[in-house]
């Protein structure tokens, strides 16, 4: 694990782009010949509660629909955090370092840090924290988009200031958001 590199991408708000981001950096990698993969902490909410979602709201937590996706959330929301809770915030990262152990990519791209802590592991893995603001413009003034809960309204702020690199991003299609020039400066310096 010690010769990956770890880039850990964080975001205030869910619908940021830290997904976006990531197959970004995934596609300008390859463009260089050089393997990156995606682990995500919240992949292992989705595993683990998959066939739960499906019976009890008939919902593919893998393929919903952005508002499907709404009508789940508090319930995966509650299920991070009593397993955050069971395990002084280490079951999610545990998984993760276990996934870690047995890809073969040089860079693995975690395009969900949302606590102190994994921003820490990401740390810890000398590894590097992107942070992903994005925002709409409407007559001239940026409005970003905000918090969905309270963990992120807290830790956000906290894991901001931990960043190595920030993009501050308008909606835009991936394509338009690959030529950013900020998304341009970090790859570079990766």
């Amino acid at each position: 694990m010690d010769s990956k590199l770890i880039i850990g991408i964080s975001a205030m708000a869910a619908r940021s782009g830290k997904d976006t981001l990531c197959q970004i950096l995934i596609d300008k990698f390859k463009e260089n010949h050089i393997a990156a993969k995606r682990i995500s902490l919240a992949d292992q909410i989705k595993d683990d509660l998959y066939s739960a979602i499906l019976e009890e709201y008939n919902i593919d937590i893998y393929t919903c629909s952005g508002e499907a996706k709404e009508k789940i959330r508090p319930e995966m929301i509650r299920y991070g955090q009593d397993k955050r809770a069971k395990t002084n915030g280490r079951y999610f990262l545990d998984k993760l370092s276990e996934k870690m152990l047995l890809a073969t990519e040089d860079i693995i791209i975690c395009a969900d840090i949302r606590f102190p802590n994994e921003c820490e592991w990401v740390k810890q893995q000398q590894g590097v924290l992107i942070h992903v603001s994005r925002y709409d413009q409407f007559d001239g003034f940026r409005e970003y988009v905000q918090p969905p809960n309270r963990d992120e309204r807290i830790n956000g702020p906290l894991i901001r200031a931990r960043a190595d690199y920030e993009i501050d991003w308008q909606t835009a299609p991936q394509e338009e958001l690959t030529e950013h020039a900020q998304v341009k400066e970090v790859f570079n310096e990766l």
